[in-house]
């Protein structure tokens, strides 16, 4: 509900008039005497202010005038009487005073000492509004957007309402006006942004209810860009849940990250806007994101902001903590990869061999077996398997583990929380099984592996068979 509501002058303060003031030679200036005038109204004086208002007034000057008014609504000093205050306001709006004019508008549009007359009304708030009067601002944009009793204008109620809301001394009402018409398209472009700001500032400026108003605005676009995405318009669906995830939305961020994340709706898949997406609502533990924004970690190329790469790696670390191996063998990937700047080779190999050995994580074999014949080559406990020796059988299905490391990142599609978003390529299948690796581990002595990573050096950690345990 707008309110209208007539506001009486804050009359100048000023020290009390003083005996020498009031027999005052006319030539001081009108200004001073204008100055004692309010001063001794103030002080509850009304007779002594009606006695240097008038002659003053009646010379033609405007802010005199305006108080002679002032004193006949309010009856102070004199009968209270609406004509003769709307008489004088008049004549001080005739001269440009913006709150004369403001009064003016007012009066006519209460009907208050004269008959009431919304479109004189509202002349004269749109003259007192330019004026620089910030409640005429406002009651103009009332009636030009509601049409009571004059032609609606959405488009010029909209400026006026506007000219109301960026004032120093914008009624919060008035703000919380802007945000509406800026929610509803009402005489401007619609913005949820632009929205929000204003229901906000209303609220700042004593409107509790406001925020209600900020709540319904998110729940209703969110439900909007779900309608969107539901009838294939992804341009408009994605659009929404931007606008609010600039706003700090965290369930809108969630949901943009993750259909850019996974091409979802027909977005376009985008792995490093996704991590931008996903930030902010995994910084203040929204449920899953930081789930999925160490899966866009993993996907993009980078560059990464600052603690992406950490809260990836401790979200794999907690699950593989918890014993998904899938998360162990992701959080190897990071550790082994140079864009990730984590170099721990060591550590992504411990990962690997944990995850293959220890629990049969096939998809961990593969790399664990790269590495691990890399680093013997390196060292020269390895050789390459010489062809149509007794172990010929052994050499045939061992020989593409000879080639060059292929190395595992080959990024492919991706799964739930629980799978991994590496894979790896290898030349042939012949340790893609744990069951197949058998003989080649225990070839290499497997026992001399163990001995390198801690926390797997024990028998126990062995095979069934393995001779070299």
């Amino acid at each position: 509900m707008i309110i209208r509501a007539f506001a009486l002058a804050i009359l100048a303060t000023c020290l009390p008039m003083s005996a020498a003031a009031q027999t005052a030679p006319i030539s001081e200036s009108v200004d001073t005497r204008l100055d004692e005038a309010a001063a001794a109204g103030n002080a509850g004086r009304y007779a002594d202010a009606m006695a240097l208002f008038r002659p003053i007034a009646e010379t033609g000057n405007a802010r005199a005038q305006y108080n002679m008014a002032i004193f006949h609504a309010n009856g102070f000093g004199v009968p209270m009487s609406k004509e003769t205050a709307l008489a004088w306001f008049e004549k001080a709006a005739a001269q440009g005073h913006a709150r004369a004019l403001y009064h003016v508008a007012l009066y006519n549009d209460r009907g208050l000492g004269t008959v009431q007359d919304r479109p004189v009304a509202l002349s004269y708030y749109k003259r007192a509004a330019n004026a620089g009067d910030t409640q005429s601002a406002y009651n103009a944009a009332h009636l030009l957007l509601t049409g009571d009793g004059v032609t609606a204008d959405e488009t010029v109620g909209a400026r006026y309402l506007l000219m109301a809301a960026e004032a120093n001394d914008a009624p919060p009402e008035a703000l919380l006006g802007a945000g509406w018409i800026h929610e509803k398209g009402i005489g401007v472009s619609p913005s949820i942004t632009t929205a929000s700001h204003y229901y906000a500032k209303a609220y700042q400026a004593g409107l509790p209810y406001a925020r209600d108003f900020n709540y319904d605005l998110y729940k209703t676009n969110s439900e909007r860009a779900a309608a969107a995405f539901e009838a294939g318009d992804t341009a408009t669906g994605i659009a929404i849940l931007d606008e609010l995830c600039g706003l700090t939305v965290f369930r809108a961020c969630y949901h943009a990250g993750t259909y850019r994340l996974r091409g979802k709706y027909g977005v376009a898949r985008d792995p490093q806007r996704a991590m931008a997406d996903l930030r902010l609502p995994c910084e203040h533990s929204y449920k899953h994101a930081c789930s999925y924004l160490a899966e866009a970690v993993i996907f993009s190329p980078g560059p990464f902001a600052p603690g992406d790469v950490q809260m990836a790696a401790n979200r794999y670390k907690d699950g593989c903590d918890a014993g998904d191996q899938a998360l162990c063998y992701n959080l190897a990937y990071m550790k082994y990869y140079s864009r990730f700047d984590m170099g721990d080779y060591e550590g992504a190999k411990k990962l690997l061999a944990q995850a293959c050995f220890n629990h049969g994580y096939q998809k961990a074999c593969g790399p664990f077996t790269d590495m691990f014949n890399a680093e013997g080559r390196a060292k020269g406990w390895i050789r390459e398997p010489e062809k149509k020796t007794i172990w010929g059988a052994i050499d045939k299905a061992l020989a593409p583990l000879a080639d060059a490391m292929v190395g595992y990142g080959q990024i492919v599609s991706s799964g739930g929380y629980s799978t991994s978003y590496g894979s790896y390529s290898p030349p042939s299948t012949s340790y893609n099984q744990v069951s197949q690796s058998n003989a080649y581990r225990d070839n290499l002595q497997f026992n001399e592996m163990i001995s390198r990573i801690e926390t797997y050096g024990s028998a126990t950690n062995c095979s069934a068979g393995n001779r070299y345990c």
